[in-house]
């Protein structure tokens, strides 16, 4: 998926994509020297976005940082029609300094990098962040929306299960750890029934290969890339909120990205 990315972030990208078509190889960039070439003070400044970026790595060469492209970002760089590297040069070159009343204006182009079609069309990918909570079978099932093409629903015994699990590994046998996993089922059926003694309630039924877990304190298992009507997402958990609702229901926040064919 070509997606924005933060400034500092796409130029470190950049320049190890160079070196690495100059090589063949992928180098290792003492992080020092990345930092003078990025302008980066060693005052405190923000760097987390090189630190977290999906495209290069971090890496210890005999004790030292150093940054190091990855395949994703190999294939980013590739995947950038030529069009962009053209505009995104023409914007470096032709950025416009002027003193207007004593106050010194930058003029910056602003270029939204987006995926194209071969026909110089723009296409926007699906993003978004969506908030469900935790259901049950007395109350409407609330979904993850997958771009208009599948939908994810919480899933409470296959949660309730996995939380036991997670308190299995650990060594601890009675312990539920409802706070750090969630089993989030693709398309399920749900079927809605009507009862004198609990109201309306709803049974549901999945493939067990449609069942995703989600782990909130691993980083790797928070994602998940999940196929829905011919496209593939990127699903990724960003919180289990225990502060219930009205309803006593624990929320989960995730987002949702189109990945690029």
């Amino acid at each position: 998926m070509i997606e924005r990315l933060a400034k500092i972030e796409f130029r470190l990208l950049e320049e190890l994509y160079k070196r690495r078509k100059k090589t063949g190889r992928r180098d290792l960039w003492l992080a020092t020297d990345a930092h003078k070439f990025l302008g980066i003070k060693e005052d405190g400044e923000d760097i987390a976005v090189l630190h977290d970026s999906p495209y290069f790595s971090i890496k210890l060469n005999a004790a030292n940082e150093c940054f190091q492209i990855n395949a994703g970002g190999i294939r980013y760089m590739e995947n950038l029609p030529s069009l962009l590297h053209k505009n995104l040069a023409f914007i470096k070159k032709h950025i416009i300094l002027g003193l207007m009343g004593g106050v010194l204006i930058i003029v910056l182009g602003a270029y939204i990098v987006s995926r194209l079609d071969l026909d110089g069309s723009e296409k926007k990918l699906y993003i978004s962040t969506q908030t469900v909570h935790e259901n049950g079978p007395t109350v409407p099932y609330e979904y993850i929306d997958l771009g208009g093409r599948g939908q994810l629903a919480q899933m409470p015994t296959a949660t309730f299960d996995a939380a036991i699990a997670v308190g299995k590994i650990k060594g601890e046998m009675h312990h539920f750890y409802l706070y750090q996993v969630v089993a989030m089922a693709l398309d399920p059926s749900v079927r809605f029934t009507e009862g004198e003694a609990l109201g309306n309630t709803s049974k549901t039924a999945y493939d067990s290969e449609d069942l995703y877990l989600f782990y909130l304190l691993n980083k790797e298992e928070r994602e998940q890339t999940i196929s829905a009507g011919g496209k593939k997402y990127k699903v990724t958990l960003l919180t289990i909120d225990g502060r219930r609702d009205d309803q006593s229901r624990i929320s989960y926040t995730f987002r949702v990205e189109e990945l690029s064919e």
